[in-house]
């Protein structure tokens, strides 16, 4: 039920490109999944699910603050282990802060243009950047003049595993102080 009410097939003539439509859905949907027993689903499957995450919101000039919200909701009590947190998470001391990245989008796709400028003119002296990319074999992101930007204002590129359990090992592997999702 995730992926058909978060999908432009539940909209039947409505306008599915509506963030009230979009948000109808959710609320919706959260009523049915809080009714259920077990809902607990596993994160890949999650992953799987998803096909449409409101992006077009972006462009009603609207507050999404409300909606963002209430799909967190949704994904927090449909597959709970999303809540985990780190055992490494601890305060920042000394040294340069380091920030991992995980950007699917990281060539020349809009998220990869918005991110390219920020890593390009981040104080290097004060942030260690590390690129996670999901989603592609090892060496496989796609090759063009953003992604080359990109991995060259990065320390390191990270390629994870399909598995979201194992991205996040990965990821905890390499202990970062804060963690940007450009996506979201």
């Amino acid at each position: 039920k995730i992926q058909l009410y978060t999908s432009d097939a539940w909209a039947k003539g409505q306008d599915a490109n509506s963030t009230a439509f979009f948000k109808r859905n959710l609320l919706e949907l959260f009523a049915e999944v809080q009714q259920l027993d077990d809902a607990a689903l596993h994160e890949d499957e999650l992953v799987e699910l998803l096909t449409n995450l409101g992006w077009f919101g972006a462009y009603e000039a609207e507050n999404q603050r409300e909606t963002r919200v209430l799909l967190a909701r949704v994904f927090l009590v449909a597959c709970p282990s999303l809540a985990y947190v780190s055992p490494t998470l601890r305060p920042h001391v000394g040294g340069r802060i380091k920030v991992g990245i995980v950007l699917k989008f990281a060539y020349g796709h809009s998220v990869g243009l918005f991110l390219q400028g920020i890593v390009k003119h981040l104080a290097h002296r004060d942030f260690d950047l590390t690129l996670f990319v999901p989603g592609f074999p090892e060496g496989g992101l796609p090759v063009d003049p953003v992604s080359h930007a990109i991995v060259a204002h990065v320390g390191r590129v990270v390629y994870l595993p399909a598995a979201v359990s194992s991205s996040r090992a990965v990821i905890e592997g390499h202990a970062p102080d804060a963690l940007f999702y450009p996506e979201i």
